[in-house]
Parts: structure tokens; sequence; C-alpha cells
């Protein structure tokens, strides 16, 4: 069944807004702007009409005969009301050679607006769709978004036949069944074909680009996609756009005033494409079956939030090294933030197989040389029996013809066509895996010596993986988690890298590690440094992460003692979300603070912990670590011998185990902040939905993609924190960066 067609039982109804919101919510309009980050330098175009139908549209259409002339209907648009003036209008009727004026004195001109277009450009565009249901939507959003996706696409195309269905009346928008996107603007605005580059600057165009992209993002979301189509008519211009996860694709303009006939094409042959060249999934189905829709949401009821529970059920066939095994999803614990990326998507998943609930993992990996499958990584180290990783029950990429992306394909190198200036990108993979875990955060642990034993068991987890030759790259607190058990598991191994062979030799890996990686509150001083792009990600940089979540967590839940204490929240900015940032070489830099307290000049080098001297003695003992590694650095000469004590795992290893062992915790989190106070006190960039991705300059040894990214790729990681209702997404970039307070560059 195609999992994009309406279910054919009696559909659940929606409410919906009938009228148009003038004032625009806030969440929305940051998420427009960070999507306008998100994208910059993934646009390629303007790819000719006829290569893009070609390659992406092709005629399936087996010689039937359109309900219009395709070839000769200039005029098929002729009752779309214009804003275009007496100049561009008499243009119009010149080319057309009208033997009177059209567009030239048409009456009215200086009233119309953009909603003015809607219903005669959809009245016309489902006279060719006959496959198809054609609905202005640019009144309602989708009762099911987060208030941050709540966009409202002017025209929304359905697969069915064209005629009124009850669902579609009272709720129009649902982005979970719509299959093509229309975004109509006036003569007045611009968004592609600018005189000196495709690419038009300004903000009208760069709003417009942000909501198509978070358009998309949410179609993208809430369907299972390997790509999708898209519509912008900024009039008289038609833009035939295919996005997929490592960019957008956009076609050269098609003027539908006066040559409407490519428009025409693409509308006729996407009426007879199949669900899969529609970029439907063919790997997972809906759940149509009473019987197994009842299982699904008893088995999954407790892992779904109650804004996603309207949402429906899905089969899903997970690869694996023999056959695929076939789950039930419903809605998703974690969705992606961006269009483009790895595009980590997180579901509780029922396994029919094992009879219990398990952890699905859905993304789009990087494929270059270099990085491996997180699938093949766990079962490195489930066969070695690495502790405190997750199990991995099955994964592998995804087979199929559109599982992989083409984007990349058109800039390395760029078509002559090309005037877009994209960044060179790479091909991404779809790969899913399901693991044998159903984490809680790090921030509900039940105890103080719980906290550090469950921060230990990720680090002894990296040791062991290391010794198999990985080093992690992402050590966060989102990615160290508490398992069943009320252990510690090390979890999101997508980005780790191979540093050492299986005989311990180190790999000569500075090509791929040109970029920084991990999650910016976390990392390394050196990674943050000025002097960070010289700089490989090293064993040293993955240990300090595990220094920096320990004192994240002690400002935050231990009730430090700290002398001249300016406050929580301005010590979780200075240390967590300080950055400087260059707009011409659009790059960041940071961690001041933190090597300031490495040097010992800091307020928190002699902080004290009353209730939990354990904690205290933890950290002081890290700290001092990482103190003589860089006084050791300062005094090295070429006649000097150190031996590094963060060559290995073994001096942390130590200072953890002497505190665990150590007397005076406190048994309960009653001698720390509860959760409540947690939320009070908690920086908002740190907590909050918004993405931090944005493109590193051409040519720099830096991204703010990744290290596994050539210049300009995008790398993204998931992002967890608490709400009202559980747990919410951030789908973030492989550093995590705070907005800088300075205008988009």
């Amino acid at each position: 069944m195609d999992p994009s067609e309406p279910p054919k039982q009696t559909p659940q109804k929606k409410k919906s807004s009938s009228r148009a919101v003038s004032a625009k919510p806030p969440e929305l309009e940051a998420a427009k702007t960070q999507m306008v980050r998100d994208i910059r330098g993934e646009y390629v175009g303007p790819m000719p009409v006829e290569e893009f139908l070609e390659k992406f549209v092709p005629d399936r259409t087996g010689g039937a005969t359109p309900p219009v002339d395709l070839e000769e209907n200039k005029m098929f648009f002729a009752n779309v009301p214009t804003t275009a003036n007496e100049s561009l209008g008499s243009t119009w009727d010149s080319h057309l050679g009208l033997s009177k004026d059209h567009y030239r004195k048409r009456e009215g001109t200086g009233s119309v607006q953009e909603k003015d277009m809607y219903k005669p450009i959809k009245d016309a565009i489902q006279r060719v769709l006959l496959n198809c249901i054609v609905v202005v939507t640019a009144n309602h959003s989708d009762s099911l978004s987060d208030a941050e996706k709540k966009w409202r696409p002017d025209v929304s195309v359905y697969r069915g036949t064209p005629e009124p269905e009850p669902s579609l009346e009272e709720a129009p928008t649902q982005l979970d069944k719509a299959e093509l996107l229309i975004e109509i603007k006036t003569t007045k605005v611009k968004v592609f074909g600018g005189d000196s580059s495709f690419i038009v600057t300004g903000k009208p165009a760069e709003e417009a680009r942000g909501q198509i992209a978070l358009a998309l993002t949410e179609q993208m979301n809430r369907q299972w996609r390997t790509f999708v189509f898209f519509v912008l008519i900024t009039d008289p211009s038609v833009y035939l756009i295919r996005a997929d996860r490592t960019g957008l694709i956009v076609s050269e303009p098609i003027n539908f005033r006066t040559e409407p006939v490519s428009f025409l094409k693409f509308l006729w042959r996407y009426n007879h494409l199949s669900a899969e060249e529609r970029g439907m999934d063919p790997t997972v189905q809906l759940v149509t079956d009473p019987k197994d829709i009842a299982l699904a949401k008893e088995k999954l009821l407790p892992h779904v939030s109650t804004r996603k529970q309207g949402r429906p059920v899905f089969t899903v066939q997970v690869p694996d090294t023999t056959k695929p095994r076939e789950v039930l999803v419903w809605g998703s614990l974690y969705d992606a933030e961006s269009l483009t990326g790895r595009c980590t998507r997180v579901f509780a998943a029922w396994d029919r197989e094992a009879g219990k609930v398990q952890f699905l993992k859905d993304m789009w990996r990087t494929d270059t040389q270099g990085m491996e499958k997180e699938s093949e990584i766990l079962r490195t180290l489930n066969s070695a029996s690495v502790e405190h990783v997750p199990t991995l029950v099955a994964g592998d990429d995804v087979p199929g013809t559109y599982h992989r992306t083409v984007t990349q394909e058109y800039t390395k190198p760029t078509p002559d066509w090309v005037k877009s200036e994209p960044d060179a990108l790479d091909m991404r993979t779809h790969h899913r895996l399901l693991e044998n875990l159903i984490p809680t955060l790090l921030e509900d642990f039940k105890s103080p010596k719980q906290f550090l034993q469950v921060l230990f068991d990720g680090f002894m987890a990296h040791k062991g993986a290391y010794a198999l030759g990985f080093l992690h790259r992402d050590v966060s607190d989102n990615n160290i988690m508490i398992d069943e058990n009320g252990r510690g598991v090390l979890i999101d191994w997508e980005l780790a890298i191979r540093v050492k062979d299986e005989n311990g030799t180190p790999i000569d890996s500075k090509a791929r590690q040109r970029y920084r990686t991990g999650t910016w509150a976390f990392m390394s001083y050196n990674l943050l440094g000025p002097k960070s792009r010289q700089k490989a990600h090293a064993l040293p940089d993955d240990q300090q992460s595990f220094l920096w979540i320990g004192l994240y967590y002690i400002l935050l839940s231990f009730n430090p003692v700290i002398l001249d204490n300016p406050g929580i929240e301005a010590l979780i900015s200075d240390y967590f979300e300080e950055s400087n940032y260059n707009p011409n070489l659009d790059y960041f830099t940071g961690g001041r603070a933190k090597s300031s307290l490495i040097l010992g000049l800091s307020e928190l080098s002699d902080l004290t912990i009353p209730n939990n001297k354990p904690m205290e003695q933890w950290y002081q003992g890290v700290l001092q670590v990482f103190r003589d590694e860089l006084q050791a650095t300062f005094n090295r000469n070429a006649a000097t011998q150190y031996q590094s004590r963060l060559d290995h795992h073994d001096a942390l290893e130590q200072i953890f185990n002497e505190a665990l062992n150590a007397e005076g915790w406190s048994l309960t989190r009653d001698g720390v902040k509860p959760e409540a106070a947690l939320q009070s006190i908690r920086h908002p960039r740190h907590t909050g939905t918004a993405t931090s991705k944005r493109r590193a300059p051409p040519n720099v040894d830096s991204n703010d993609g990744g290290e596994d990214q050539p210049s300009g790729s995008k790398s993204k990681r998931l992002r967890m924190s608490k709400n009202e209702e559980g747990i919410r997404e951030q789908d973030e970039e492989g550093i995590r960066e705070p907005d800088p307070a300075v205008p988009l560059p």
C-alpha cells in the first residue's frame, strides 16, 4: 500500500483554525531564521528544466492523453491575478500576441494580494493532477505540528481522487499526507534568479527560503521519505525543487504567464509517478489493520507524548545482515530539526520477534572514506563485549535506489549551469538500526553517587572502544544516558572514527579530521580556541568532555560553594555557551573560561561541595590532571621527556574509582537541587529547541558541521531535553554552538 495515501478507515478528525494568523509566533520566526543558516550553501541551481524533468520526473504517462493541451496552452494561467506593473504586463501581452490588452491594463492590479492568487492557481493545477486532490491551505496550520513548526503551505497536493474529502475539509493541512507543497509569492518578491548570483540576498528572499526549508523539514519528519518535490511560484516564475538530505536542486525559472508548457509537463508526469518516484520510502508502510494499530498503541503508549498520539502507526523494516526485521512505530521520540544533514529520528518500536519495546534510530549518515556505519561500530563493540554501550539488534544501510542522496553529484565538480555557489557536499546514505535499549536522561539520576557512576560507566565504555581503535568524538550529557538497570550507557557512535588499526598502530587521519565535531558546551578548550583549525580531535579532547559534563551538573545540581559567585546562570553562560563569531570567516571560537579554569585563574578553581565531598574530590582530581598536562606543555622542550597521563584512560579511571569508593555521598537527591529548580536555572540555549547549525567557510580547516565533513557539509546530532510533556528533541549540528550576538552572516 502507498504509505502516503489516506487510510481506508474513517479518518481521524482534526481541529484546524480557519482564520489567517497575522502575528507570527516567535517560535516559528526563530525556527525560520535558523533554517536560513542551515541551508546556506546547499542550493544547486538553476538546473535546465528539461534536465530536471529527465533526471527526476521520468515520463510514466504511457501515452495517456492529458486533460489539457500541454504544448499549445500559453493562456492556461491567464485567470490568475497579478501585481505586475504596466510595463511587465505589456511584455507578457506582447509575448502572447494578444490583440487587446490582457495584463497591461488589468483592472484592480494595484489591489491584488498574494492570497488572491491561491484559488485560481489551485484550480488550474487541479485540472492536470487527475490523481490528486489540490487544496488551498494558507489559512490552516497542522494541528499535530509543534508551535515552532506550524507552517501553512499556500497550496498542498494530496494523493487521491480530486473530489471533496471530509478530513481535508475540516483540516486542510495534514503534513503527514501532503505529497507536494506549493509556495506562492507576488511579483514583489524574488527568491532566486539574482543578477550577480542565483541566490537572491535580502530579508524577504531569506525568509522565503527559510519558510521552504521549515515546511519541508516538517513534511519529511511527519512522513517516511527519501526526498521531496516542492514548487515555488514567484510571479511570473515557477521553480521546481527537489530536496534530499544533502541539499536542494532548483530548476531554472519557468514563466507560467507566457510559457507554462514545462510546468504543465511536470504536473502531468508527477501525476503518473510511482510512490517511490515521488520520494516515498517503500520500506515503511502505513498500518491500517485495527488490531495492529491497537497493539502498537498499547505497547508504545508510555513512550509517545500526548501531542504525538494523533499520529499514525507504521511498519518499518530494519535492514540486517540476513533479512529485514519489521517493527511497529507510532509517534517519534525525537525528530530532525533541519532539512539536511544526518536528520536523526528516534522511535520506541514494538519488536514482535523479540516481544518487547526496542529503540529505533533512523538517520542519513555521511558516506565518505574513513567513516564507518554506526551499526558496524556497534557490532564490533558488542563482539568484543565492551560494556555500557547499546546492544545492536539489527541495522545497516537501507537498500534501494533512492536511499542515497544525489544533490552532491552537482557540486564536485559543478556543471556550467550552476550559479548558486554551493559548498562541496557529501553523499549521504540512509541508515537504520534497532537497539535493545530504552534509556532515560542523565539528568534523571536518583542520587549524586549514581550520577558519577553513570558518568564513569560512559567513561569505561569510551575506554573499551578506544582499545579497539575507536574515538567517539561527541561525548556529551545527552550521549551518556541511564539504562533500565540504572547504569550508564554511551550512545550515538555515528561520529566515531578509527584512530588505531587492529594492531594498535595509529591511523593517519589528518585528511578527514580537518573539521571539529562534538557538542559545543562540552568540547575541550583546545577544540574551541583560536587555533582549533589546526587541532585534530584526539583522546584528551574526549576525556576533557567528561570534566565539563561533571562541572555542568555540579553547577546545576550539587549546590556548590563558590567564592565571588556571579550566579549559576552567568557561570553556565561563560563556561558552556560563550562564543566569538567572525562574520568574515563564518567561524566560531570559545572556551576562554574553560582555559582559565585549567590555568587556575577561575572562580571555580576552588569550589567546594559540602553535601557531597566525594563529588568535589572527583572534580578537583580530574581538574588537576588537565592542569598538570597544560603546565607540562608550557615547560616542555626538546630535552624534556614527558609521559602524558592523557594518552590513556588510567589516570582518570583511578580518580573515578577513588571518588565512588569514598564516604560522604548523600543517598538521595535531597542533597542536590530538585528537577523543578533546575528548569528555572537551566540556560535556554542548552535546553531550547533551536538548532545551531552553520556552514563553515570554503577551503578552511574548520567546519561547524563535523570533522567528518568537507567544507560546508552538515553533520547533525541528537539533542534531547525535558519539557512538561516528557522529552523533546533537538537534531544538532556536529558542533553545538550558541547563537552569537551578531546579525546573520
